[in-house]
């Protein structure tokens, strides 16, 4: 089983980063187990895909479909999550 996180960014957010940051710290503990992407609603797609979801506030990490932090998780939260859907 794959567990799919989207982090939703902005460049225009400052918390952004941190969100994306700690993805980028963890996903070496889950290779193989995980598929992650940055979606920056910047873009038309990436726009039309908050709107679908309903993400309001970036940083936002859906998992498997589902908001799970707005906001960004520390890695040790983030890596929880991920867990429990393994």
């Amino acid at each position: 089983m794959v567990v799919k996180v989207d982090i939703f960014t902005s460049v225009f957010c400052r918390h952004s980063p941190a969100a994306v940051n700690a993805m980028k710290r963890i996903a070496p503990d889950f290779k193989g187990q995980i598929e992650w992407n940055e979606v920056s609603i910047e873009t038309s797609e990436g726009k039309e895909k908050a709107k679908i979801i309903g993400i309001d506030h970036v940083p936002t990490v859906v998992i498997d479909g589902m908001i799970v932090f707005i906001g960004p998780p520390s890695k040790d939260e983030l890596a929880s999550e991920i867990t429990k859907r393994l």
